[in-house]
């Protein structure tokens, strides 16, 4: 928040158990306002996601991010996530 205005967002969840990786959380949204990136302002959610799944016991903090968000990919990578490959299928009627 800047005052009244909503400059950011992250919303994170402890996700199931996995067996390679134990209690994993996952990082749904990161958002930042177009006119405020380049500020901190997404390194500083990003830090606070980690320690969010950090304090509930969760071992690996992960995300999904379309082919095409190169800027999105380079942040991420900055901030020293890895990247990996996700694959989808639509199960959808």
């Amino acid at each position: 928040m800047d005052g009244d205005s909503l400059v950011g967002l992250a919303s994170v969840y402890g996700d199931f158990l996995s067996i390679r990786y134990g209690k994993r959380c996952w990082l749904q949204d990161l958002v930042v306002s177009k006119s405020r990136r380049s500020e901190g302002i997404g390194a500083r959610l990003l830090t606070a996601a980690a320690d969010w799944a950090r304090e509930r016991g969760c071992t690996h903090l992960e995300l999904a991010s379309g082919a095409g968000r190169k800027d999105a990919h380079r942040f991420y990578l900055a901030q020293g996530m890895a990247q990996g490959m996700v694959f989808t299928l639509d199960v959808e009627s």
